[in-house]
């Protein structure tokens, strides 16, 4: 709720974002090459997302959306990173590329929500992975 205020701005706003408003767990975050530009060193990366920090790739570039549309539908692989250091939960998220998602909660309870270009909220895709490699 406290993003509301933002919403007359987002519009202007080219770029998709992640914000950490969790109150303890850091995030390694990195873009999947389902849809985003080839290179794989410029693909959108947050090696550690601290509580109240958040990222943004602008998905007017072909490195952060392959098509360059707001509408296209992006993949985020996370994992979590708790106060003591492990890594020990490993998740896909999908949502527009003009949007943004949210993390809150504390860590046994991390909770997202996702929102398109215009502030609505949309349903997002969750997909938990066992696999630990980040690509």
């Amino acid at each position: 709720m406290k993003y509301l205020f933002l919403l007359p701005f987002l519009m202007f706003v080219s770029a998709f974002c992640v914000y950490n408003d969790s109150e303890e767990v850091s995030f390694y975050i990195h873009q999947q090459p389902s849809n985003r530009g080839a290179n794989v060193f410029k693909a959108f990366k947050r090696e550690s997302l601290k509580p109240g920090q958040n990222a943004c790739c602008p998905y007017t570039t072909y490195d952060c959306a392959e098509h360059t549309s707001q509408e296209e539908i992006i993949t985020l692989r996370l994992k979590t990173q708790h106060p003591s250091g492990h890594y020990d939960f490993f998740f896909e998220v999908s949502f527009p590329a003009g949007g943004w998602i949210q993390f809150t909660g504390k860590e046994d309870s991390i909770r997202a929500y996702a929102y398109d270009a215009h502030g609505q909220s949309v349903d997002y895709a969750f997909t938990e992975s066992s696999n630990t490699l980040i690509e």
